[in-house]
């Protein structure tokens, strides 16, 4: 199921977990995806976002994907809403060739602005929002 968002096209969405060939892709300026929740995007999801897009979500944020090219939010805005503190999962690589890491960061918002700490042992940090 695929999910195009073109010129200021909107989405909104009710906390999902999107499975597998469930596309997101905003392509357009002004493009808006909501979660009104969480979203955890699955091993097989796909979420593309262009210049100009912004994604907003009330809830956490993860993923399962292993390959780069499933999830692209590099020219995205990308903001939480909602209180208290937000999951948020950064896929990465260790230095010297280690296996890659997964981390989640503890978002949150304050009168003086965001901040963001790692999660030293999260409840669970691997797409399944549990």
């Amino acid at each position: 199921m695929n999910f195009d968002l073109a010129s200021a096209g909107s989405l909104l969405l009710h906390g999902t977990h999107a499975g597998p060939r469930v596309n997101f892709n905003l392509t357009g300026a002004g493009s808006r995806l909501t979660v009104a929740g969480s979203l955890a995007l699955l091993s097989g999801s796909t979420l593309g976002a262009g210049t100009g897009t912004r994604i907003d979500i009330s809830g956490d944020f993860s993923f399962a994907q292993s390959v780069e090219s499933q999830m692209n939010l590099d020219l995205a805005t990308l903001g939480f809403s909602g209180g208290g503190a937000h999951l948020l999962e950064i896929g990465g690589s260790a230095m010297a060739g280690l296996r890659p890491q997964r981390r989640c960061w503890a978002i949150s918002a304050s009168a003086n602005g965001w901040s963001a700490r790692p999660m030293p042992r999260p409840p669970r940090c691997d797409g399944s929002m549990r």
